[in-house]
């Protein structure tokens, strides 16, 4: 299994049995190769990995669907897309001046087959949604469980109705590849 961290940072991460690629533009982090996400085409060959994972990068950088359209073209049909990302609630959302974007729960319905929200079509489709979490601080989840288990279950009136009085932290997504 060859997984790529997309945007590895200082905290590559590791996996069994698993061949583990780290990216990122910073030549101090623990990345395999050094490359600014925001230059296109990646350094990869087509179909190259079974998973990518994502995790607080998305909102660095310029043109998101030119970077999904590149993680899809590296990608194995089936591969596994994880993101986490913060959500637009969040006060870490804000609070970073690198932050190019801040992503609703439903941001990257645009990618998907099976949007929810999202009902034009500007792109062909490149993923399947298979799991959308809203993840809350700690505090809210300890004390709140029930409602941020209703939040997630109706999370269009959460973020509509909701979202300012119970923040939210990150969003957590995993798409399918689909060719």
């Amino acid at each position: 299994m060859r997984i790529l961290d997309f945007g590895c940072g200082s905290k590559k991460i590791q996996r069994e049995n698993a061949v583990v690629v780290g990216v990122d533009n910073n030549t101090e982090s623990d990345a395999d190769v050094i490359h600014d996400l925001n230059q296109f085409p990646y350094p990869f060959e087509n179909d190259s990995f079974d998973e990518v994972v994502c995790f607080d990068v998305l909102e660095h950088l310029v043109d998101i669907p030119k970077v999904m359209a590149e993680i899809y073209r590296l990608s194995k049909k089936g591969a596994v897309i994880k993101i986490r990302t913060p959500h637009f609630s969040s006060p870490y959302a804000a609070m970073d001046p690198t932050h190019c974007h801040h992503f609703s729960v439903f941001s990257f319905d645009i990618f998907c087959r099976n949007r929810k929200i999202i009902p034009h079509n500007f792109t062909n489709n490149f993923f399947i949604l298979t799991k959308r979490k809203i993840i809350f601080p700690k505090l809210t989840r300890v004390v709140l469980a029930p409602l941020t288990f209703l939040f997630n279950q109706y999370s269009l009136r959460y973020e509509q109705y909701l979202t300012f009085i119970f923040q939210a932290e990150n969003i957590y997504l995993e798409l399918e590849v689909e060719k």
